[in-house]
């Protein structure tokens, strides 16, 4: 195949992704047919408690830092707190929501999602067809998962910029349109300061090899998004 990993700074490239992620959500409900010897994972159901341990290690990252006193932990210490009051207030969203419902109709759907939709999946060709590999991760689970992931990998590129995600949103809808729940749990998802938590959660747990100089690197990078960040959540806020 004549094609190249997807540009998603590119307009054309991205509007093409976003409608080809929507179409892959439609084809999958009701699939079943799973080859002999694959297997697809079933997270249906599981982001309350995956919301709720990872406000609880916000509290045992902290209690690491302040025995280890480095300079990622200094940044730390000085952060965190924030950040932890954003994951509660996401968590506390999560439980007031219509999370249980979406749930119920995933499951009846039977869709999956790719949990990996990013340019190195994305294939574009000349003619502009747009092509999905790598389905390791693949899953049933609600699609707000992947629009979430997909939004947060093009978004932190171009601080958060509101009308690129707005059109996302709407490029989605267009195809599929979007309930008022799964507008709702996308603000929610995004809510939940992910990509600071997972940064941390590298550091402390030694998920990454990283020198202690690229982390703290790292955490600055996110930190210092975080009003482009928190303007596109109040945004984001304003549609549901």
């Amino acid at each position: 195949m004549d094609a190249r990993e997807c540009e998603l700074e590119n307009p054309i490239e991205l509007k093409a992704a976003t409608e080809k992620l929507t179409l892959m959500h439609e084809a999958s409900y009701g699939y079943t047919n799973v080859p002999q010897g694959a297997r697809i994972r079933d997270n249906v159901g599981k982001l309350m408690t995956r919301f709720e341990k990872r406000c609880n290690k916000f509290l045992l990252m902290r209690k690491m830092a302040e025995k280890r006193k480095s300079m990622f932990d200094y940044e730390y210490l000085f952060t965190y707190s924030y950040y932890h009051e954003l994951a509660k207030e996401a968590f506390e969203k999560l439980k007031n929501s219509n999370y249980s419902s979406l749930c119920e109709e995933a499951r009846q759907k039977r869709g999956f999602i790719h949990r990996d939709y990013s340019y190195h999946n994305i294939l574009y060709t000349q003619d502009g067809d747009v092509y999905i590999i790598d389905f390791d991760n693949l899953t049933y689970d609600l699609r707000v998962i992947d629009i979430t992931s997909f939004m947060q990998k093009v978004l932190k590129r171009i601080h958060w910029d509101i009308k690129t995600g707005e059109s996302i949103l709407n490029w989605y809808s267009n195809i599929s349109p979007l309930s008022k729940d799964e507008l709702e749990l996308i603000y929610i998802i995004l809510l939940f300061p992910y990509r600071y938590w997972k940064t941390c959660n590298r550091y402390y747990n030694g998920k990454k090899s990283w020198s202690e100089k690229v982390f703290t690197a790292k955490l600055n990078e996110v930190i210092s998004e975080r009003e482009f960040y928190l303007d596109f959540i109040k945004w984001l806020e304003k549609q549901i």
